[in-house]
């Protein structure tokens, strides 16, 4: 799937901000989020789960996008590392 913002078929003008999803998602919250709650000692399943039961499936791409830029790590990886068993398979 193509993020809006990087889609070649649309022109520039058109093309909507890597942040932004078509659908007016803005995970800017959802990022931080999920970076503080994995922040320390121990990660934060509650706010983790919060921010995974409330988007739209189609959202989970700029989600994953913007925090890959906001924190240069890829989201997967950063939740495979800090999450475990059933959890882990049920948010990935």
């Amino acid at each position: 799937m193509v993020h809006p913002s990087e889609n070649p078929l649309l022109p520039q003008h058109e093309r909507a901000p890597p942040s932004v999803a078509v659908d007016a998602y803005s995970p800017v919250s959802d990022v931080e989020t999920i970076y503080k709650a994995c922040k320390g000692f121990k990660t934060n399943g509650k706010k983790i789960t919060k921010v995974f039961t409330h988007i739209q499936a189609i959202s989970l791409p700029v989600l994953a996008h913007a925090y890959k830029s906001r924190h240069g790590t890829d989201l997967d990886t950063l939740l495979k590392k800090e999450l475990g068993g059933n959890y882990e398979e049920f948010i990935l």
